[in-house]
């Protein structure tokens, strides 16, 4: 068995368990228009958007705010 076969293994045994924990029931996809990841809510009120606050929910912030301050 060669490296990638391993890893995709491990990914797709990864998969398997979250679909059948409680847990599947809080995934996500990520608000963002130009992001399509899955991410695992784990937030106390189970409404995170973003995959990461620091990738998209940042950029999605800050873009609406240019929005609605610029001058036209």
């Amino acid at each position: 068995m060669n490296d990638v076969t391993a890893a995709l293994g491990l990914i797709a045994r990864d998969a398997i368990d979250l679909l059948v924990s409680p847990e599947a029931a809080r995934v996500r996809v990520c608000a963002s228009d130009r992001c399509g990841l899955r991410f695992v809510d784990r937030s106390q009120g189970g409404r995170r958007r973003w995959c990461s606050m620091t990738r998209c929910g940042n950029r999605t912030k800050a873009q609406r705010h240019h929005l609605r301050t610029r001058t036209p």
